[in-house]
């Protein structure tokens, strides 16, 4: 009964953070409107849109707190877990700076920020399991909470400078540094664009499945073939494997006999997924403003 408690706290604050998240971007896209007063339309949206994070915050703690009873350790021993918890972090590294500096537009860099981890959490299992040997330990509690923690607030540091990057960089004309801001856009998007590649095809369940002419030991003790599991499509197959269960994609190139790690290829294949996707985010934006991205933010 906890655990489905723990998931609909986690789903409140989500949802809290999309709605937050969407009143940020109408602080920034509302205040020039005529008939608005650009700094008492700031204060008064911003000021809705922190307590709403707020509110999404005591939720998303709540699933924490749910969580860890039910299942008698800290809610980071897994994937879904961290990223949730590292959420968690981030959010509250931001809460902490917006009371010390009354900046409501790193709202608008964070929570989308936040939104997008807490939505790629969703893509892993999300069943309380029994702790791993390597986990028994409170070093689990000690390392992981404060790694991510430490995390969260260089999450927090980073959204902040990309926003006085974005707000100092002069967009009058095309200039080295108007380049490199776009090129860190850029950047950003592959890693928005992984998280939509790699959730969409999670849901979807269409995995490739392939075989590597390699000898490993199984449980019982006799030698067997290598098979590794694509997630997204596969563009890059290991080297000298043969595919055993085909995907919605054949694959375009084998990957370098040089990369024969077990995982080596995937994550060749996923690293040409994200950056395929963030040029295609990039350009569509780029397409729809008709100018460079910083430029329209200003």
């Amino acid at each position: 009964m906890l655990v489905q408690v723990s998931d609909w706290l986690l789903d409140i604050a989500f949802a809290l953070y999309v709605i937050s998240s969407a009143c940020f971007a109408f602080v920034l896209t509302g205040k020039n409107w005529k008939g608005r007063d650009p700094k008492e339309h700031e204060q008064r949206i911003g000021r809705l849109a922190y307590w709403i994070a707020v509110v999404g915050f005591l939720a998303q703690g709540g699933y924490i707190v749910s969580r860890w009873i039910a299942g008698g350790h800290s809610p980071t021993s897994n994937m879904f877990e961290f990223m949730a918890f590292l959420d968690f972090c981030i959010i509250l590294a931001y809460l902490i700076i917006y009371r010390i500096y009354k900046l409501t537009v790193i709202g608008a860099f964070v929570l989308p920020l936040g939104v997008i981890m807490l939505g790629y959490a969703y893509v892993f299992p999300k069943e309380v399991t029994p702790l791993i040997p390597a986990l028994q330990s409170y070093w689990l509690q000690i390392h992981v909470t404060t790694a991510a923690l430490g995390e969260g607030i260089l999450a927090v540091g980073f959204a902040a400078g990309l926003m006085y990057l974005i707000r100092t960089v002069p967009q009058d004309t095309a200039t080295k540094g108007t380049r490199w801001l776009e090129i860190v856009l850029a950047v950003v998007l592959m890693l928005v664009g992984f998280i939509i590649m790699d959730s969409t095809f999670v849901r979807l369940d269409q995995k490739t499945v392939f075989e590597m002419p390699k000898q490993e030991m199984d449980n019982m003790g006799q030698l067997t073939n290598v098979t590794v599991e694509y997630t997204l499509p596969a563009i890059v197959a290991p080297a000298n494997s043969k595919i055993v269960k085909p995907g919605p994609l054949s694959p375009w190139f084998e990957a370098p006999a040089w990369m024969d790690g077990k995982d080596a290829a995937r994550k060749l294949n996923t690293m040409v997924w994200s950056i395929l996707s963030g040029i295609v985010l990039y350009g569509g934006l780029r397409l729809f403003f008709r100018r460079r991205l910083c430029e329209d933010q200003r």
